[in-house]
């Protein structure tokens, strides 16, 4: 499995508000591809906002980040352009709808793999430690 870490801004000398995430990775290879394409959750910060939800899991299918609908902007990116650009293009809208000052919280709406239901709750964002350890499935740690 590839996890990737969601960019965060640094904090600024000038005490600029930092923007924080809720500490999940997606497999970008999946979310550009021509046929198909998927954000599929393939890892949870350890302790960060997503895990401690109880709620989302390594494995399922993101669907929306507040009012952005996952599903349609990777239907609606999946033509043209070239592999990377699309998953420059996707990555960047998702981390804009991810990211937010320390202490907001977002919608986050997912569907089990192998299931039609959906599942949503709010997370409050926080600060993800660069080189925490991340979980990709119950038994497993990475």
């Amino acid at each position: 499995d590839y996890c990737s870490y969601t960019p965060r801004k640094r904090i600024l000398r000038g005490g600029d508000e930092v923007s924080c995430g809720v500490g999940m990775g997606l497999d970008s290879k999946l979310l550009a591809k021509q046929e198909d394409p998927r954000a599929i959750i393939t890892c949870l910060a350890k302790g960060g906002p997503a895990h401690r939800s109880g709620v989302v899991q390594a494995g399922d299918h993101l669907v929306a980040v507040g009012d952005l609908d996952v599903e349609g902007l990777l239907s609606e990116e999946c033509h043209g352009d070239d592999h990377s650009e699309r998953t420059q293009k996707i990555s960047q809208r998702l981390a804009t709808a991810l990211l937010g000052p320390e202490g907001s919280t977002v919608m986050i709406k997912v569907r089990r793999t192998g299931s039609s239901e959906e599942v949503q709750c709010v997370i409050q964002r926080a600060q993800i430690k660069p080189y925490c350890q991340w979980v990709s499935d119950v038994e497993k740690e990475v």
